[in-house]
């Protein structure tokens, strides 16, 4: 093997190690960019409302008692995780929505 056989070896051995380097780093941006994701989900307040409503606002405004549904407004998705497990118990069927905060319907509906 003469010199510029090994100088163009170890440079396709750089170059691959580079594009290992590269893809480790993409798939470690993804990840990152996920759990950013989660993590700003976790702290935004979230509803439980039953499986026919798309929102919280469509569910209150058909209801005759607003208060109900104000209550079903959590701090954060996890509360609102917990509470599922016991309200799926019933015969309606609810699911988790995003929403405003609490008092922010508290404002809208009751004052």
């Amino acid at each position: 093997m003469n010199k510029t056989d090994r100088i163009e070896r170890i440079r396709r051995d750089i170059d691959l190690q580079i594009s290992c380097y590269h893809h480790r780093i993409d798939i470690l941006d993804k990840r990152r960019n996920k759990l950013i994701g989660i993590s700003k989900n976790i702290f935004d307040p979230h509803a439980l409302i039953p499986i026919w409503y798309d929102d919280i606002e469509e569910w209150i405004k058909g209801h005759p008692f607003p208060k109900t549904c104000i209550d079903m407004v959590y701090q954060n998705k996890e509360i609102a995780f917990n509470n599922s497990l016991a309200c799926n118990t019933y015969q309606i069927d609810y699911h988790i929505v995003k929403c405003k905060p609490r008092e922010y319907y508290i404002d809208k509906y009751l004052k």
